[in-house]
């Protein structure tokens, strides 16, 4: 693949998981488009990254995803029909998970789409082309190369040490032999481009060392070489979870070996228990988010908390060292641990000032109790080094739009959307929170994303996306 003048910068930024997603592969030199000032997740080259939200209980779970080219007008709703792939059936869940990413590099990202139901179960990953229309028009998919795998669940994109660009997807329903729903983590090389999309080569546990347990479901949280495995036992402890970094030397089985980290790793806080679910979600490159839902806290249970590791060097050939664990009772996070809480079970970081100002660390708690309404959800921001911005609790009504309802989840899911390729001064990350739970007026569940924008010097601004209300379906799960 040709190297573009930006391509050292792209290479060391990678997927956070959740809602919305960043970091296009760049143009290479002599294209069209200039390559040294993109947005990220940019499908139309306007320079503004699109917020993408997807949504697989659509239309009776045959799924969609809704393209918002406009943050303050009603998005574009696209399925697999619509963009000219043979129609999702019921079940298929079309928009389980999202990405974009310019995989042709002519300027323009690409939209894929995760649709872990299709074909049986085995899963499907359906990628259509941006272009400075807006259009959006089906290019290829990649089909599962195992049946039952539910292909599609979680996607993600990285480089492996040769500079090979990879597309991670997620499997988590793979059978390892007779190892029901072990999982596996695929990798497809797309340096050749979507002509030439490398076969799907098979990660599973037993192929980098690690013991596979029935029900591990290994694959279905990604964030870049990061795979969450909330379902993983620990000795007796079931569900007690853990993180595996993959270290991907090259796009082959000699070259990928694994680390692993439980709550019972030298120097990590806590213990493993059971239900603890360490590696619900995980997020980050530099610092790196670990949420841990499950996490008992004295005699509160489910209580949740997060554990922060950092890189031990630049380029995180050493690994991560274990910094700290926040819950709500840590001295400087606002609140009180209580039962039921489930503080981190959505993490997100970022440079939500400025790339030069500092880091920042997200914490939905979507079963956190306000006042006697219960379940309205909570979302936490942590200072990391540098921040500028104290450390708050946000809830609907309080530094967030729409109103405390019962069972609105608030924080359930996070994800980010960068406003700046190189992040200077002017530049930030912003967060999209969702809402799943959300009943808007009369229609139930029918669920809500909240955008919150920061950027340096300005005070932080939030809106609700402006989608269809429609009951049943949990808008901003994904």
């Amino acid at each position: 693949m040709a190297v573009p003048r930006c391509a050292t910068m792209v290479a060391a930024m990678l997927l956070v998981a959740g809602c919305v997603v960043a970091v296009p592969a760049a143009p290479a030199l002599g294209d069209p488009l200039d390559c040294e000032y993109p947005a990220w997740g940019d499908i139309n080259a306007d320079g503004e990254p699109e917020l993408l939200v997807g949504i697989p209980a659509a239309d009776a779970g045959a799924g969609a995803v809704d393209v918002f080219f406009d943050r303050t007008a009603a998005p574009t709703r696209v399925t697999a029909a619509s963009l000219g792939f043979a129609a999702s059936g019921p079940g298929d869940r079309f928009g389980q998970s999202v990405l974009t990413r310019d995989l042709d590099q002519d300027g323009c990202s690409e939209l894929v789409v995760g649709a872990p139901g299709a074909n049986g179960g085995a899963g499907r990953v359906y990628i259509a082309n941006g272009s400075p229309a807006g259009t959006l028009t089906a290019a290829t998919t990649i089909e599962s190369p195992d049946a039952g795998a539910g292909f599609g669940q979680a996607i993600t994109q990285g480089w492996a040490g040769d500079r090979s660009a990879y597309l991670a997807v997620g499997g988590p329903g793979y059978a390892d032999g007779a190892i029901a729903d072990a999982g596996a983590v695929y990798l497809v090389g797309i340096d050749g481009g979507l002509g030439a999309l490398g076969a799907p080569l098979r990660v599973s546990q037993a192929g980098t060392g690690i013991s596979p347990g029935a029900g591990d479901r290994f694959g279905s949280v990604l964030s870049g070489n990061l795979v969450g495995v909330p379902d993983k036992d620990v000795g007796s402890a079931v569900d007690a979870g853990a993180v595996v970094r993959l270290r991907i030397a090259s796009l082959a089985p000699a070259g990928i070996t694994a680390q692993l980290w439980t709550q019972d790793s030298a120097s990590v806080p806590g213990r493993a228990e059971a239900g603890d679910r360490f590696g619900a979600d995980v997020a980050g490159t530099y610092y790196v988010a670990v949420g841990v839902p499950g996490e008992d806290i004295g005699r509160k249970r489910d209580t949740g908390t997060v554990v922060l590791f950092r890189q031990k060097d630049a380029t995180a050939a050493a690994g991560f060292a274990a910094l700290k664990a926040y819950h709500q009772g840590t001295r400087g996070v606002p609140g009180v641990n209580e039962t039921g809480d489930r503080f981190g079970s959505a993490v997100a970081i970022g440079d939500l000032e400025s790339g030069e100002s500092g880091w920042n660390l997200w914490i939905g708690a979507p079963g956190e109790n306000i006042g006697r309404i219960a379940d309205a959800g909570t979302v936490t921001r942590i200072g990391l080094a540098g921040s500028r911005l104290p450390n708050a609790a946000l809830a609907s009504g309080k530094g967030l739009p729409g109103t405390v309802e019962a069972g609105d989840q608030l924080g359930a899911t996070l994800g980010t959307a960068g406003d700046s390729y190189i992040m200077e001064e002017d530049g930030s990350t912003s967060l999209l929170i969702g809402v799943p739970g959300e009943d808007r007026g009369t229609v139930t569940d029918s669920g809500w994303v909240v955008f919150s924008r920061y950027s340096m010097g300005v005070p932080p601004r939030s809106i609700g996306l402006q989608n269809p209300a429609i009951a049943g379906e949990q808008y901003g799960r994904v």
